[in-house]
């Protein structure tokens, strides 16, 4: 028998899920910026930004790639969140959203 009541060990995988997606999004802010840093101060490269329009490449920040990844770690863990609220299977669900999030953001610079 187990040693926690359902409501107790609902209330345990609860906590234990948000844990994982904090250590997720830090993960996914982290990961992004150490490539910078080994880029630039490693490598001694200079990053750019993608010109838009008219305007001149802007030089890539270490603010700014943190800040991207952040957002977009919070995007997905909101989605993830969502789609296990409203699916009865959202394991199935996420991978089909993430596999068509990945291919259109590789196809996005291609254009």
């Amino acid at each position: 028998m187990s040693a926690l009541a359902p409501s107790e060990r609902s209330a345990a995988l609860s906590r234990l899920r948000r844990v994982d997606r904090v250590v997720a999004v830090m993960a996914a802010i982290i990961a992004p910026v150490l490539v910078w840093l080994i880029a630039t101060v490693g490598f001694g490269q200079q990053l750019y930004q993608p010109r838009f329009g008219g305007t001149a490449p802007q030089e890539l920040s270490i603010w700014l790639v943190a800040i991207v990844a952040g957002i977009a770690a919070l995007a997905a863990v909101g989605v993830l969140a969502l789609i296990e609220r409203i699916n009865r299977r959202p394991a199935q669900v996420w991978l089909m959203v993430s596999t068509a999030v990945l291919v259109l953001s590789v196809g996005g610079p291609l254009t």
